[in-house]
């Protein structure tokens, strides 16, 4: 990220964003900027780097400049997006892990799904940074959102599907997904990012049959590409 001006015009729209390095994963590398409410020309940004939490209040773009040159953000490859009011329970912001999986070559299926609720006190829901996981239908009647699990499901589901069949259309062959999705406060689905090495630890502890299936199922694919019939 190397414009700061298109930050600037980027958070004026927004007024919250995330930042996150290309290269890095599990929440490593995340800050959070956001303007300053109290403060016309000012900016705080969070640095989630390390165990704890640091805030800078930042006075005014100038002052951002210089402070991201000196963590080194500007000179690193970090992309930035809408910072979304997640969906919480028990006060904990939560996010959904969807996994897609290619059955044969023009078929996505959704594998398995889980929603991985941040720790105590902390804001990413990284398994990693202590995040627990736990069911689609557990979150949806513990935050008694005014949807049903049916409903957020199928739109989450939906959502995937359309990804998918549009990465399709290009040129590389994927068959796995790691698909982070976040839920607004009214239960809407958003992309966050896309994994194509996506790590599987909340399935391990929430339900480890479908763990199996979903790490064994990129070996059954590929003796399908063979020509040959196995696991499906």
């Amino acid at each position: 990220m190397k414009k700061i001006d298109d930050l600037i015009e980027f958070i004026q729209d927004t007024e919250k964003v995330i930042l996150k390095p290309v290269s890095l994963s599990r929440g490593r590398g995340i800050f959070i900027l956001e303007k300053n409410p109290k403060q016309d020309d000012g900016y705080i940004l969070y640095d989630h780097q390390n165990e704890f939490l640091r805030r800078y209040l930042i006075p005014d773009t100038k002052g951002l400049e210089e402070k991201l040159k000196v963590l080194n953000i500007l000179n690193k490859q970090y992309l930035y997006q809408t910072y979304i009011p997640l969906l919480k329970i028990n006060n904990r912001p939560l996010d959904v892990r969807v996994v897609m999986q290619k059955f044969d070559i023009k078929s996505w299926k959704c594998s398995g799904i889980e929603c991985r609720v941040a720790g105590e006190n902390e804001v990413l829901t990284n398994i990693a940074r202590g995040g627990e996981a736990m069911t689609l239908e557990e979150v949806v009647i513990g935050t008694g959102i005014n949807q049903s699990y049916d409903e957020i499901n199928e739109s989450i589901i939906n959502l995937c599907q359309k990804f998918c069949n549009l990465i399709d259309k290009k040129d590389e062959h994927y068959a796995e997904f790691g698909l982070d999705i976040g839920l607004d406060q009214e239960g809407f689905p958003w992309i966050i990012e896309a994994n194509i090495f996506p790590s599987f630890k909340g399935f391990k502890t929430m339900d480890y049959e479908m763990y199996l299936k979903i790490r064994t199922q990129p070996i059954f694919y590929a003796v399908h590409l063979q020509g040959f019939s196995a696991g499906f």
